[in-house]
């Protein structure tokens, strides 16, 4: 469930940059996006096969034990997130419009970055 959750916050983030960057006519920056998001997926497969598959492969044992701990950790963090975005709800959309008119200056490579932060596992 956590895990579906995620999927639904990023995905809605990354729908919101899409959707503002084509408002304000700055399609040039949606390949930057995709980057971006392209990056973050890459980066979790890696690391996943990494700790499966790699030299130092993690036994059955520690996997399970790690996915635990980051479970707990996950819980913890999406009702703290819950009560952020309560907290913040009006102005959410505001500061996030301001974020991504800051990025689109030059070349919009900020919003590599966050589409790439948003995207990531774990950071959302």
């Amino acid at each position: 469930m956590i895990g579906l959750r995620e999927g639904l916050e990023v995905a809605l983030i990354v729908t919101i940059l899409v959707a503002y960057v084509g408002k304000v006519g700055r399609r040039d920056v949606l390949r930057r996006i995709r980057a971006g998001c392209s990056l973050a997926v890459l980066l979790a497969l890696g690391i996943g096969a990494q700790l499966t598959y790699g030299t130092y492969g993690l036994s059955f044992t520690s996997q399970e034990a790690i996915g635990g701990v980051l479970s707990i950790v996950a819980t913890g963090r999406v009702t703290w997130m819950v009560f952020w975005m309560l907290a913040r709800a009006r102005t959410l959309s505001g500061q996030l419009r301001c974020g991504i008119d800051r990025s689109l200056v030059g070349s919009g490579l900020g919003l590599v970055v966050v589409a790439f932060v948003n995207f990531s596992p774990g950071t959302t």
